[in-house]
């Protein structure tokens, strides 16, 4: 029984990741003298406009379980996940199934994006017809990075000449053997680890926005311990607690060593009495092909340099987001 309802909330949760709307007309539909494929089969389960198609082509053993006679629609399991299929599956979209061929459906969407389901093999082994699939997405015509790749395998058997779901099984691909995979993660890994240095410039342009308002006779600041003043000690520590009178100032957070965010950040130049002008930057912590430099400083504007290094940063690298207005920050009291 609570295998079965897996199974069930596993299939709408299929549905949902397709983001599958309402098909095109099947291609190739069986006519009353073709009988229907498996593949037919599961295309109608999933994407077939009839109610009752999704309960059709359940094992007999699910109907005699799960399915009462007289059962109202709100107490039974399959009517209520047929029902949550078909809000799912709302006309609009652009889907395209094929009954044939390498491609099992195609979902176009707004903004040139493409949903992809491809079949990975078709294999009729004895009573069973064992479907395996795969789900790829693009943007603008290129394959979107996907970290781990899904694959689904379904399981139809043949019982009162209708083809249903006897089993579904979820695989996640890895193949840690391609090197364009490898690539791709790899790119995907630095991307979050810029995204991370990025965000921590903004925490740091806060902190000194912070500084500044609350100690107006200095102004920022380029030591961290002024602007984390709260951190607990490192694990090393400089905590004394024999020695409570003088304790050593905390150290700035963890992440400003470069060993937790693949990241080194700085704090130079600051100037004026009270100071007024200061500059954070944030370079690899190793000498890494393909991570970004980053550079800031009181106008709170992020710039980046591609070849992880900061020279010419502050006046020729490029706009971390160029379509959007700086980050809206704390501002610093007007000074006569």
């Amino acid at each position: 029984m609570r295998q079965t309802h897996f199974v069930l909330v596993f299939l709408l949760t299929f549905v949902a990741t397709l983001r599958a709307q309402a098909p095109t007309p099947l291609q190739n539909a069986p006519t009353a003298h073709t009988p229907q494929t498996a593949r037919q089969a599961l295309i109608e389960m999933f994407l077939g406009k009839d109610p009752m198609a999704f309960e059709k082509h359940l094992p007999k053993s699910a109907h005699q379980i799960l399915i009462r006679k007289g059962e109202s629609s709100e107490a039974s399991l399959v009517q209520r996940s047929a029902s949550i299929a078909r809000d799912i599956i709302a006309p609009g979209q652009h889907v395209e199934t094929f009954d044939e061929g390498s491609t099992l459906l195609v979902e176009q969407m707004p903004g040139d994006e493409k949903v992809e389901v491809d079949v990975e093999h078709d294999s009729l082994l004895g009573e069973i017809d064992e479907i395996e699939v795969s789900i790829h997405a693009y943007k603008n015509g290129e394959p979107e990075f996907i970290p781990v790749i899904p694959r689904l395998i379904f399981s139809l058997s043949k019982e009162d000449e209708i083809w249903r779901l006897q089993e579904l099984t979820l695989a996640a691909h890895m193949p840690l053997t391609d090197d364009d995979y490898l690539k791709g993660l790899r790119k995907d890994q630095d991307k979050s680890i810029e995204d991370h240095a990025a965000a921590h410039l903004v925490e740091i342009a806060t902190a000194e926005i912070n500084y500044s308002n609350n100690n107006p006779d200095r102004g920022f600041t380029c030591k961290f311990e002024d602007l984390f003043p709260n951190q607990p000690p490192a694990a090393q520590g400089t905590e004394n607690p024999q020695n409570e009178s003088s304790p050593e100032p905390p150290p700035p957070p963890a992440w400003f060593s470069g060993d937790s965010s693949g990241y080194r950040f700085a704090i130079s130049h600051c100037q004026g009495a009270p100071v007024t002008k200061y500059q954070v930057t944030a370079v690899p912590a190793e000498s890494e092909p393909g991570l970004k430099a980053f550079c800031s400083n009181e106008s709170h504007v992020i710039r980046f340099n591609d070849d992880g290094k900061l020279q010419g940063c502050f006046n020729q690298g490029k706009l971390l987001h160029p379509e959007e207005p700086a980050p809206t920050l704390p501002q610093p009291p007007a000074t006569d």
